[in-house]
C-alpha cells in the first residue's frame, strides 16, 4: 500500500503548487477536448477516460472496453456558427488489443468572400480536422497506449496537412480494497513526443510536448454497490505554459444516471448522463472566458462483448464427441415445466358436392405433454496462487479463467449426451431416448401421455425378441418403412454406436459415401474431424460414442429437440454471462435461424483463498410426435 501512496501523494502535492501560477503558450486548437464525461470531469479522468475518446485523451484505456463502441459529440462555441465536433469508434478484440479512431472538427462554415473592392465572391469555409489513430493493449499488468495523430487545415482554397505525431501512455490498475476505496488507476501519458507540424502560410508551426500524469479512484460511499463515485486528478504540464491541475468527480446510481462535475484551469464543469441497454446520453456546460459553453455526445456499444466472445470461442473448441446434443434443435421453454400440446386424431378430410351443406365438423384432440425440467451443469475454483501466477498480463489470466470454464463446459456437454441416451427421466434428471418412458419406447407413459389410451403417440420399434441380429440393410429399410407407414414421414438423422456405424460402413462397401455436408432440420452442416456420417437412403448415419451398442436410433428432428429455459432464471451468486453448451458449429457461432444449449456461468460466493464458479443450465429433451421416429434394436455388437 505505501508503494502506492507515495507516488499519490507526490503527485497531488507538486501538482497543487505547479498549478498556483498563470501562464501563456500555444495549445492545440483541439485543447478542450472530446466527450461530454470527459470534459464535465474538467478532464481530469485520463486514467479512466471514455472509451471512445480514449485515442484523444489516453490510448492505453482502449485496453478496458469491452464492446464496439461509437460515439459523437457537438457543441458550438460562443452562441456563433462555429462547430467543435468529435467523432471516436472503439473496436476491441480477444488476442490483439484494442483499436480505435477519433477525428476532430472545428469550423465555419457559409464565409462571406470579398475582393478588394468589397464585392462579394461567394462562400468559403474554415475548417480543421485532427485525427487519431490509437491502439491499446495490456502487457505484464500494465496498459501501453500508442496515439499517430495529423491534423488537416483547409481554408477556402489554401489546404494544409500536419507530419504525424506520437503519442505514448502507460497506465497501471489495482484492487485496492483500502477503506471505502475499491480500486485506483495511475496513468503517464506523454503528447507530442514526435512533434507534428503544420505549415500555416511559410512557417512551418511544430506542436509543443505536453506530459500528463492522471489518477483515478472508485470510491463506495455505502455497502450497496448501485452507488458509487469516481474521484480523480491530473496533473498536465505544456511546453511554453504554467503547470495545470484538474479535478472531477462523478457519482453513479446503478449505472443509469451519472452527476459530474470538474474544474480544470480554473473553469467549472457540470455535466449528468443517462445510460439506458447500450446506449448513452451526455450533457455538459462548461465555464470559459467568453461565456458558458454547452455540449452533448450520444454513444452507442454493439455486438457481443470480448468476455461472451470469449465464452463462446471457449465452447467451439470444446470436444465434438458429444454428437447428439450438438445435433438436436434446441428451443427456448418457459415456465416451471416443459409443456408442450400433442394433437390426436383419426378424422380424415371430405369430399362435398357441388353446393352441399357442411354438416361433419372434425376436430383433432389436443393433450397436453409435461415434462420437469433437467439441471446439469459443473463448477469450478481459481485459486489465489494460480491467479496470481498469471496475473502478469491479462491475457494470461482470461486464458486461465477460460481453460477451467472450457473444461467445465466439457464435462457438462459430456455428461448431457449421455443422459440424452439412457437418462432415467426422474427428478431432475433428462428422459433420455431409450428410457422405458422415454420418446422411443412402444408402452407407458411419455410426458403424462397415456400410450394406450393415445396409440400413435407410441413410437416405432423393430426389434428381435431380445435374440441379437446382424445388421442388414433390409433391417434398415424396414425400420424406415414402420415409421413412414406409422407417421407419414421420413427421419433425417440416424444417430448410433461405432460398433453399428463400422458395421453398417462393411455392409455397404465398396459402394459407402462419407457425407462431407449434410442437412439437418434445413440447416446445412459442414462436417470437420469431430464428425462423421454416413449415408442410408439419402439420411446422414453419425456415431456417438455415448449409444448404446446394440441400437440404431431413426429420428426426425423437426420433431424431437431440447428445451432450453433463458437466462432470466434466478440463480443465487453474481451472473457472469452466458455460454453455448453445445449446438452445431453454427448454432455455436451465432449464425443460425435456431440457437445453441445455454448454461449460466455464475460466480458463487469465495470460500478461503478461492474464487468458485458455477455453469448451469435448465433443460429437457422433448419429443411431440413420438411416432415420427423410431428405433432399431437386438444387433449383434461383438
Amino acid at each position: 500500500m505505501k508503494k502506492l501512496l507515495l507516488p499519490i501523494i507526490w503527485l497531488l502535492f507538486f501538482a497543487q503548487h505547479s498549478a498556483a501560477s498563470d501562464g501563456a503558450g500555444t495549445e492545440s486548437p483541439f485543447s478542450l477536448g472530446a466527450g461530454a464525461r470527459d470534459i464535465a470531469l474538467g478532464g481530469a479522468n485520463i486514467a479512466r477516460s471514455s472509451n471512445w475518446t480514449a485515442p484523444f485523451w489516453n490510448a492505453s484505456s482502449l485496453v478496458h472496453a469491452d464492446r464496439f463502441s461509437l460515439g459523437g459529440f457537438h457543441s458550438r462555441l460562443f452562441a456563433s456558427d462555429v462547430s467543435y465536433q468529435y467523432l471516436g469508434a472503439v473496436y476491441p478484440t480477444i488476442d490483439f488489443g484494442t483499436f480505435g479512431i477519433g477525428i476532430f472538427r472545428l469550423g465555419v462554415d457559409g464565409i462571406e468572400k470579398r475582393d478588394v473592392n468589397n464585392l462579394r465572391l461567394g462562400e468559403f469555409s474554415d475548417n480543421r480536422l485532427g485525427v487519431y489513430l490509437a491502439y491499446g493493449r495490456s502487457f505484464v499488468s500494465y496498459d501501453f497506449g500508442l496515439a499517430i495523430m495529423f491534423e488537416h487545415h483547409s481554408i477556402d482554397n489554401y489546404v494544409s496537412t500536419s507530419s504525424p505525431g506520437i503519442n505514448l501512455s502507460v497506465g497501471r490498475n489495482w484492487d485496492i480494497n483500502f477503506w471505502k476505496f475499491k480500486d485506483l488507476a495511475v496513468v503517464i501519458n506523454g503528447q507530442n513526443l514526435i512533434r507534428p507540424g503544420i505549415r500555416l502560410a511559410d512557417e512551418v508551426v511544430k506542436y509543443p510536448y505536453r506530459i500528463d500524469f492522471g489518477l483515478s479512484a472508485t470510491f463506495l460511499p455505502t455497502q450497496q454497490s448501485e452507488h458509487s463515485a469516481l474521484v480523480s486528478a491530473a496533473f498536465s504540464k505544456t511546453d511554453f505554459m504554467d503547470p495545470t491541475l484538474s479535478l472531477g468527480i462523478e457519482y453513479q446510481f446503478q449505472n443509469l444516471l451519472f452527476i459530474r462535475g470538474g474544474l480544470n484551469h480554473n473553469n467549472l464543469s457540470y455535466g449528468l448522463g443517462l445510460n439506458y441497454n447500450m446506449l448513452s446520453f451526455d450533457y455538459v456546460v462548461v465555464d470559459r472566458d467568453l461565456g458558458a459553453l454547452h455540449m452533448f455526445n450520444l454513444t452507442s456499444e454493439f455486438g457481443a462483448s470480448v468476455k461472451e466472445k470469449r465464452l463462446t470461442r471457449a465452447a467451439r473448441q470444446e470436444n465434438r464427441s458429444a454428437v447428439l446434443l450438438n445435433l438436436l434443435m434446441k428451443m427456448m421453454g418457459i415456465g416451471k415445466n416443459v409443456a408442450f400440446d400433442a394433437t390426436f386424431g383419426t378424422a380424415t378430410g371430405q369430399n362435398f358436392a357441388d353446393g352441399e351443406d357442411v354438416t361433419v365438423f372434425n376436430n383433432d384432440s389436443e393433450v397436453p405433454a409435461i415434462l420437469a425440467w433437467a439441471i446439469y451443469g459443473d463448477a469450478f475454483a481459481v485459486t489465489a496462487l494460480a491467479e496470481s501466477a498469471s496475473v502478469s498480463s491479462r491475457t494470461e489470466l482470461a486464458n486461465l479463467f477460460l481453460k477451467k470454464l472450457t473444461d467445465a463446459a466439457d464435462r457438462t456437454a459430456k455428461i448431457l449426451n449421455s443422459e440424452l441416451m439412457l437418462g432415467a427421466g426422474t427428478g431432475t434428471l433428462i428422459n433420455g431416448l431409450y428410457n422405458p418412458s422415454g420418446p422411443l419406447d412402444t408402452t407407458g407413459t411419455y410426458a403424462t401421455i397415456d400410450r394406450a389410451v393415445n396409440t400413435s403417440w407410441a413410437s416405432n420399434e423393430n426389434a428381435n425378441g431380445g435374440v441379437p441380429r446382424a445388421l442388414t440393410i433390409d433391417l434398415l429399410e424396414e425400420t424406415l418403412e414402420d415409421i413412414y407407414i406409422a407417421s407419414g414421414l421420413i427421419p433425417d438423422l440416424l444417430i448410433t454406436s461405432p460398433r453399428q456405424w463400422r458395421a453398417y460402413a462393411n455392409l455397404v462397401a465398396p459402394e459407402k459415401r462419407y457425407l462431407q455436408d449434410v442437412y439437418i432440420r434445413g440447416e446445412q452442416i459442414k462436417l470437420d474431424g469431430g464428425w462423421q456420417a454416413l449415408e442410408v437412403n439419402g439420411i446422414p448415419m453419425f456415431k456417438d460414442k455415448d449409444h448404446p451398442n446394440d441400437k440404431i436410433g431413426f429420428l426426425n428432428t423437426d420433431h424431437i429437440g431440447i428445451y432450453n429455459l433463458p437466462p432470466s432464471v434466478p440463480v443465487k451468486g453474481r451472473a457472469v454471462g452466458m455460454i453455448p453448451i453445445a449446438g452445431t458449429p453454427q448454432e455455436q457461432a451465432g449464425l443460425a435461424a435456431t440457437p445453441a444449449l445455454m448454461a449460466r456461468v455464475i460466480e458463487l460466493a469465495s470460500s478461503g483463498d478461492k474464487r468458485n464458479f458455477q455453469i448451469v443450465t435448465w433443460c429437457q429433451l422433448a419429443s411431440d410426435r413420438c411416432n415420427a421416429h423410431g428405433s432399431l434394436i437386438d444387433l449383434i455388437t461383438a
